[in-house]
């Protein structure tokens, strides 16, 4: 995945999840598992990773972004 779809994905993330701010994604391109032909677009999953605070209590947080190689992001999930 080129840095400029990286860096676009990130700014998004940053934007829905402030407590991300800064964190690198680890990033790992895959096929897509949900298609049926050979001829499947590729995804990479972008996993943030951070220590988020609540009560005095530390806990760790995780967003996972699913998005084509062309930088369209796909589906969120976050921890809680």
């Amino acid at each position: 995945m080129d840095k400029k779809y990286v860096k676009k994905i990130s700014s998004e993330v940053y934007k829905k999840y402030p407590d991300m701010a800064g964190s690198k994604p680890k990033i790992i391109t895959k096929n897509n598992p949900q298609a049926k032909s050979m001829q499947a677009e590729k995804t990479c999953q972008l996993t943030y990773k951070t220590v988020a605070e609540s009560n005095g209590k530390k806990f760790p947080r995780s967003v996972r972004v699913v998005a084509s190689l062309k930088g369209r992001i796909l589906r969120i999930s976050s921890s809680k």
